[in-house]
């Protein structure tokens, strides 16, 4: 299994649910903005995060928050876009999130 560090701010606030067993499962939109061939584009990777810290975390990750993620199973995949167009989706299970820094930063 390999580790992944994602280092991004909020997209929309966290979004917290249960499962039908009960368990918190918590989802983030992580967005970046890169560079890329001369443009700059925003890179975004969806986040879940199982659990009882998960649970505990939701009310403190709101839209805009600039977060530290790390995880495992990381993954990507294509669909198609509104227009048509292929568009890659990217995923990841959360281990750990820490701020870095306030929102306002």
């Amino acid at each position: 299994m390999a580790t992944a560090i994602i280092v991004g701010n909020l997209g929309r606030d966290a979004e917290l649910r249960y499962l039908q067993n009960g368990t918190p499962l918590l989802e983030i939109n992580i967005a970046d903005s890169v560079y890329h061939r001369g443009e700059r584009k925003t890179q975004w990777v969806r986040c879940s995060w199982f659990g009882d810290r998960a649970e505990k975390m939701a009310g403190n990750l709101v839209k805009g928050q600039r977060v530290v993620v790390f995880g495992s199973d990381l993954f990507a995949d294509t669909y198609q876009g509104k227009e048509g167009d292929t568009r890659l989706s990217v995923e990841m299970r959360v281990d750990r999130i820490e701020f870095a820094g306030k929102k306002e930063d």
